[in-house]
């Protein structure tokens, strides 16, 4: 057995997700605080695309929060799927 690691190797210890929920959360604050002041995320910058509502003004602050707080929805279908992913793959597999 090597040093650091756990008897189970397929035990998930909670300290080894941190960096995700870390990462996840860098990611919501970036795209809220840019979407908040640009009115546009950089792909959106990018592609020169922007968001209007149907009478074709700026969205509300509350639309803008409540939009990128559904992203967590995305995140969370992300982390699933890469969950399972690993959870079939057998160990020699995985890198």
């Amino acid at each position: 057995m090597q040093a650091g690691r756990s008897e189970n190797p397929t035990r998930v210890e909670l300290a080894s997700l941190a960096p995700i929920g870390v990462a996840a959360l860098v990611y919501l604050l970036h795209t809220v605080d840019h979407e908040l002041i640009t009115d546009r995320t950089i792909g959106k910058m990018i592609f020169g695309l922007a968001r209007r509502r149907l009478d074709g003004n700026r969205p509300s602050r509350g639309a803008i929060i409540v939009r990128n707080v559904l992203r967590i929805v995305d995140l969370w279908l992300v982390f699933l799927l890469l969950s399972l992913h690993f959870a079939i793959t057998p160990a020699r597999w995985v890198i």
